[in-house]
């Protein structure tokens, strides 16, 4: 990447100087909120296995934090599906979610952006732990 800059949005480049201008902007006067789709950090393995220790009920299965849970019936999978729906959404970061053999549910997580694991999923993991 040429010297001076940080990296690729869209098909523009931001650099340090583009940067401080929008800065500039934003304390001289009122500027358009510029909204900036980062990829967040991926962790390490390091940072995953020490991540996943606190989350006993996951393990890592092909670069995603697998859950399975059964319940005692289809419908009680389902509230839990729609109880981690509604959870994601106001998260906006959303697990793949199967539900099989009338009463299993299935939960996988990654950051698709990060093309691995990032802190959001162990968040979501943790939350999702608290609703069962």
């Amino acid at each position: 990447m040429p010297s001076g800059r940080l990296g690729p949005i869209g098909s523009h480049h931001l650099t340090a100087k583009s940067i401080q201008t929008l800065l500039d902007c934003a304390r001289v006067k009122p500027c358009a909120i510029i909204r900036v789709n980062m990829a967040p950090a991926r962790f390490n393995d390091d940072e995953v296995s020490a991540h996943l220790s606190a989350l006993p009920l996951w393990r890592l299965e092909q670069g995603e934090i697998v859950r399975d849970l059964k319940f005692d019936n289809f419908a009680g999978a389902l509230e839990f599906v729609n109880r981690v729906g509604a959870l994601a959404e106001s998260l906006d970061h959303h697990p793949d979610i199967l539900i099989h053999g009338w009463n299993k549910v299935r939960l996988s997580v990654m950051t698709h952006s990060a093309n691995g694991l990032t802190e959001k999923d162990f968040d979501l993991a943790a939350r999702i732990d608290s609703l069962k």
